[in-house]
């Protein structure tokens, strides 16, 4: 039986000491804001209904996770779309504010919820592809946010911006520690590509 190394066989050695750190520290903290995010769910709604409902939310997250653990390049094309479906969604904010407040004021904060969901797999993709993982991680973080504050500012929501803001900037931290490795990455196979093209 093979070992399942933490960071992939074919990232650069000099890549994999910033990978296994933004694996990791991501690991802690996706644990961390799930239990959050379920344990606000078993309070409200609470009960069977709110464990269903963590359940459901986390099946999505989970399958891709193994999906883009497993099979990286299929992992990217799905999270590739996951990470466009987030950002078009956050851009409706602006053709219907009101309507998308009063759900998410009945809801929760769905668009949050989704983009946590979207950030999960993508700490995982970057044990294969860093660069990638990191581009779209960044995409999925800052891009939701700058989209939704002109509506919450103009909604005069500054509780729900400071709230985006604590919860969006450690995985944003990461998507920049993940971009650092896959460059890393790329020089290190670029020298490699050049030593034995020299050879």
């Amino acid at each position: 039986m093979s070992r399942f190394p933490l960071v992939d066989r074919h990232v650069a050695p000099l890549a994999r000491p910033l990978v296994a750190t933004a694996l990791i520290v991501g690991m802690v903290m996706s644990a961390g804001i799930v239990l959050f995010i379920g344990g606000e769910m078993m309070t409200d709604p609470g009960g069977w209904v709110g464990a269903g409902l963590v359940a459901a939310w986390l099946v999505l997250p989970v399958a891709v996770t193994v999906v883009a653990l497993l099979r990286p390049a299929w992992g990217l094309v799905i999270l590739s779309g996951c990470v466009g479906l987030l950002v078009l969604a956050s851009a409706a904010t602006w053709f219907a504010p009101d309507q998308i407040a009063a759900f998410e004021d009945s809801h929760g904060p769905v668009l949050l919820i989704a983009g946590v969901a979207v950030w999960l797999p993508l700490i995982a993709l970057g044990r294969a592809r860093p660069l990638s993982a990191g581009g779209l991680l960044l995409a999925a973080t800052l891009l939701p946010i700058v989209l939704q504050v002109g509506v919450l500012v103009v909604q005069g929501a500054g509780m729900v911006i400071v709230s985006l803001t604590i919860v969006s900037t450690p995985f944003v931290l990461l998507g920049m520690l993940l971009v650092a490795a896959g460059l890393v990455d790329a020089q290190a196979r670029q020298g490699l590509d050049a030593g034995s093209v020299s050879i």
